[in-house]
């Protein structure tokens, strides 16, 4: 019995730690997400207001157009 509740002990521990690890990683996820799509819209919105300098900086990267 002693070792049973040991075990049980341990393995609440490791339920915990892994909870809090998957809380962690949803946060840095969701931030990296809207990190992603702010860069995104004001890009777009960069194409929207100058189409002629979106055009030319797609030229010099190389882009096909």
């Amino acid at each position: 019995m002693p070792n049973t509740l040991k075990m049980l002990s341990v393995l609440k521990s490791f339920y915990v730690f892994f909870t809090d690890l998957q809380t962690i990683l949803n946060t840095i996820c969701e931030y990296t997400n809207s990190v992603s799509l702010a860069h995104s819209l004001v890009h777009r919105n960069q194409k929207r207001k100058n189409p002629e300098k979106a055009e030319e900086k797609e030229r010099l990267f190389g882009n096909p157009s």
